[in-house]
């Protein structure tokens, strides 16, 4: 596993979270430290695709860290 600090970044395209979502898995087993960004929006809107909560969830189990989601916080 590689020691570099990754940034992993989501908007709002959410119909291809399911893409993103394993994209970030396979990330994640290659880079020790992986940092979740996600947009405003992507974090706090709901869409048909899903909850922004659930979404929010399952990236920082996958980092294992929590998303930032602010320009301030990156």
């Amino acid at each position: 596993m590689k020691q570099t600090r990754v940034g992993f970044a989501l908007c709002g395209s959410y119909c291809t979270y399911d893409k993103v979502l394993a994209a970030l898995k396979t990330v994640t087993k290659c880079y020790e430290h992986v940092v979740p960004i996600m947009s405003e929006n992507s974090a706090a809107t709901d869409s048909r695709y899903g909850t922004a909560q659930s979404f929010r969830t399952e990236i920082e189990t996958l980092c294992g860290r929590p998303v930032l989601k602010s320009i301030t916080e990156v």
